[in-house]
């Protein structure tokens, strides 16, 4: 678990003081995270946040923006989002339009190394380490979607945990003593990754690279590579988690409303003949209403 001093300490050493300009540290409760902003080729100037579960994370993210800031042009690298509605994406590395494999940005002379000796490939080689770098991208992206659709559990919970505490509260101003259960959702099982196919595909890579097949194998498997991460990147039900999560980040604000009124009704506050809870709540329901985001079918089609 990461605190606002150690935070501080890092953004420091990487010449940054989280005062002025941005990046700027990000605290909600005990979470901990940075605030930084990014000229978008498509969208112009982003400002989004970066959560972080552990130092070591957060200090490759430092290293990452700061190596951007003096390295960016001259190796053609820019920074995109996976997910452009949410306001904690994942972050991804272009260097000239291509993604940024992990280390790479830290050990480019390597990487452009192992460049020169595909060139000197045959060409049957040549399809089949393109058809790896593929596989690599795939398995990134994977990791990715299922991160965030594991987060959208996570958050659906916090959700959950929320409406327990807003009746708890509710039952304490009525007076009324029940035993109530918490009831939390599973880890998600069906993310809508074809792992079947994954599997069928890695499996004739291996067979490839212990025997070389033909060229137009080569290239038959290349375009069965592609159609995975082509597959993947449709994935319904990852596009389908930006809605949830917009919608569910739109309830807990209503939620944080309610238990902010009734701890106060319970703690300083009680008047002579009661409140009606119904009607101020339903009050709160209308007030937030105007400032709740909200993300159409259409958008997600025009995403896909």
């Amino acid at each position: 678990m990461l605190d606002f001093d150690q935070a501080l300490e890092l953004m420091k050493k990487y010449g940054f003081s989280s005062a002025g300009i941005h990046p700027y540290i990000y605290q909600n409760g005990d979470t901990i995270g940075i605030c930084y902003t990014y000229n978008d080729e498509d969208y112009g100037n982003l400002e989004r946040i970066r959560i972080f579960d552990n130092l070591e994370d957060f200090e490759e993210f430092l290293k990452e923006l700061n190596w951007l800031k003096t390295n960016a042009l001259n190796y053609h690298v820019r920074m995109i989002l996976d997910n452009y509605q949410a306001m904690n994406p994942r972050v991804i590395y272009l260097r000239n339009e291509k993604t940024m494999l992990k280390g790479e940005m830290f050990n480019i002379d390597d990487f452009d190394f192992k460049e020169s000796q595909r060139a000197q490939m045959d060409d049957t080689s040549k399809v089949l380490f393109e058809a790896g770098d593929l596989l690599l991208v795939y398995d990134e992206m994977k990791q990715r979607q299922k991160q965030y659709l594991s987060s959208i559990v996570n958050l659906k919970n916090t959700l959950r945990r929320k409406y327990f505490e807003l009746q708890k509260e509710v039952d304490i101003y009525n007076k009324v003593k029940i035993e109530r259960n918490l009831t939390l959702l599973p880890d998600i099982t069906d993310n809508g990754i074809d792992e079947a196919m994954e599997i069928a595909i890695k499996d004739r890579y291996n067979m490839y690279i212990a025997q070389k097949p033909t060229y137009d194998e080569a290239v038959l498997f290349l375009k069965d590579a592609w159609d995975l991460n082509n597959n993947l990147e449709l994935n319904s039900m990852y596009y389908k988690a930006m809605q949830e999560e917009n919608e569910t980040r739109n309830e807990i604000k209503i939620v944080d409303l309610k238990l902010d009124l009734m701890r106060k009704l319970n703690d300083e506050y009680r008047p002579l003949f009661g409140v009606d809870l119904v009607s101020r709540f339903k009050k709160i329901n209308n007030q937030m209403k105007s400032f709740s985001s909200s993300i159409s079918d259409e958008t997600i089609n025009q995403k896909i």
